[in-house]
């Protein structure tokens, strides 16, 4: 600046208008691509800043996803063992013999069992709620996201009708016609008691504990709608790692 005061001084010095023109215009466009370069600087460090929570973003989305399919499979597999468990129950009904009398009662535990399935969705919700989920570029792989969280999410009803169930029916059928029974709290607590004896045969005829059993059939809905969960959350993982070495390559 020094620099170009003296040239200027000088030029107003000597009278010289048309170089001093000169020299203005050319310090007016100095100024404008110094202005210029400033925000192609300013817009290049946004878009890195912008870049790199898009990654960070990416990465987070992709250990969300990662810890539900592993939830997924988790819930598909205890459900399918316990529904195989119960269908043993209803083959012991269907021959009600004493000599499957301790199966029977290690079993019973099963019915009253039932698993839920809480989407990881932390990183979702704090990008939406912040506007920060805009700045992933992928139009097609934001989509895919929120169609994702829309369906898992909706999916809390069924999980609610089935702790419902489970609560609020079954629950009380089990204590009242089975979990009441002599042999049952001599097995939980350990002592002798005058509780009414537990007949097998008699059992396998009462239809209240058939409606308990019966009830357990909402769980294995659930079944099918976790392992469509789980398959769209391994391809939605898979497009994200796609996605993340595109940008790394850019």
């Amino acid at each position: 600046m020094k620099i170009f005061r003296n040239i200027r001084q000088k030029l107003l010095s000597k009278s010289k208008f048309t170089p001093y023109l000169l020299y203005a215009i050319g310090e007016i466009v100095l100024v404008v691509v110094g202005i210029l370069l400033a925000l192609q600087i300013n817009n290049w460090n946004e878009n890195r800043k912008i870049k790199t929570e898009e990654i960070r973003m990416l990465n987070s989305f992709a250990v969300d996803l990662q810890n539900d399919i592993e939830l997924l499979d988790l819930n598909i597999i205890r459900t399918t063992e316990r529904a195989a468990r119960i269908d043993t129950i209803f083959e012991i009904l269907a021959n009600p013999s004493d000599e499957y009398l301790n199966d029977f009662i290690r079993l019973q535990s099963d019915v009253m069992e039932d698993n839920y399935f809480i989407s990881n969705k932390g990183t979702f919700d704090q990008a939406v709620s912040s506007g920060i989920i805009k700045y992933i570029k992928n139009d097609d792989l934001r989509g895919q996201l929120f169609n994702y969280y829309n369906t898992v999410s909706n999916d809390k009803g069924d999980d609610q009708a089935i702790y419902k169930i489970t609560n609020d029916f079954i629950i009380p059928i089990m204590t009242e016609e089975i979990m009441s029974k002599n042999i049952f709290i001599q097995l939980l607590a350990g002592k002798k008691n005058n509780a009414p004896e537990f007949d097998l045969a008699e059992c396998a005829t009462n239809a209240r504990y058939y409606q308990a059993l019966i009830y357990t059939f909402s769980d294995r809905a659930q079944i099918n709608n976790w392992s469509k969960f789980k398959t769209e959350a391994i391809k939605l993982k898979e497009n994200i790692e796609l996605e993340l070495k595109s940008i790394d390559k850019n």
